[in-house]
């Protein structure tokens, strides 16, 4: 409701729409606060504001049901770094938040989030910590087991780590 009003030609019930948003995001409501959390980054509707854009995307990112957008959006951030939101490269906490999206949401973000499980491996040499995340790699995957981009990743993921479904127990 509140983004179909922020959209209006009025300016009026695009302020009410705005307050909606805010109001949502003071209640807990993780999608809202991530719409925020947009706003402020691109200057939508408020002026832009970078320390303000990622304060609402760590909330909506550690909420008790945190948004899969922001998840994604502070893995990416975690696993490079980021001058802008000043957020130093961490690849554990970039696996935690790929980790907490219930499910991948497409091949594209199951690839990326491969790519950050092997970056950190190459880095950290940690198989336990890299062994669970895969769990919850091939969890995700059984979703679309079937799609051919799925079997080319878990054929990726066995010529570098051997049969990854052993991890899958």
């Amino acid at each position: 409701m509140a983004w179909h009003l922020m959209r209006d030609e009025d300016k009026p019930e695009r302020d009410k729409g705005f307050a909606l948003l805010r109001l949502s995001d003071e209640m807990g409501y993780a999608p809202a606060t991530y719409a925020l959390a947009l706003c402020y980054y691109k200057g939508e509707f408020v002026k832009k504001d970078y320390k303000k854009s990622i304060e609402k995307m760590i909330k909506a990112s550690t909420a008790e049901r945190p948004h899969p957008g922001s998840l994604l959006e502070m893995a990416r951030l975690y696993r490079e770094g980021s001058s802008t939101f000043k957020i130093e490269k961490d690849l554990v906490k970039s696996i935690d938040a790929y980790k907490k999206m219930t499910r991948v949401e497409n091949v594209h973000e199951m690839v990326e989030y491969v790519d950050a499980l092997q970056e950190a491996y190459d880095e950290l040499k940690d198989n336990k910590y890299i062994a669970d995340a895969f769990r919850s790699v091939i969890k995700s995957m059984k979703w679309n087991a079937k799609d051919e981009s799925v079997t080319s990743l878990l054929a990726s993921l066995q010529k570098k780590y051997g049969n990854p479904m052993r991890f899958y127990n």
